[in-house]
């Protein structure tokens, strides 16, 4: 784990009560709570956009951790997992669809000007989707 981690209220959205509650529930200091809630959403991060199986997800977990916690948290996420990747999708910044392109080079045969005949000019027309809220 890096030595000095993101704040979580900044890089989760934890609100300042939440992290208190956590701690005072865990009896943990605000530091330790913001590390365990990083450390968490790191590995939650990991297993909804690598696409980790259970065994890969107690694998993640620190070896000192009792075996049948890691594997409660890894079933836990791997339940959640379907739910997590719908909100991630769902709340993923895209671009539009592009649905049909048509084109086409005119190029001008009369002007008053000799210098402007002959110049081609390209038409493009794109044709996109947004996605649908």
């Amino acid at each position: 784990m890096p030595s000095r981690l993101p704040s979580v209220p900044s890089g989760l959205g934890a609100s300042q009560t939440v992290l208190k509650k956590i701690g005072e529930a865990l009896e943990l200091t605000p530091a330790q709570t913001e590390e365990l809630l990083l450390a968490a959403a790191l590995v939650i991060d990991d297993a909804v956009f690598e696409n980790r199986q259970p065994a890969d997800i107690v694998a993640k977990l620190p070896a000192d951790l009792n075996k049948n916690l890691r594997q409660l948290i890894a079933a836990i996420i791997t339940k959640n997992l379907p739910k997590w990747r719908e909100t991630a999708a769902a709340n993923q910044i895209s671009l539009p669809r592009l649905v049909d392109v048509d084109w086409r080079i005119d190029v001008k045969t009369a002007s008053e000007v000799i210098a402007r005949m002959a110049q081609p000019a390209v038409i493009v027309d794109l044709r996109v989707r947004w996605r649908q809220q």
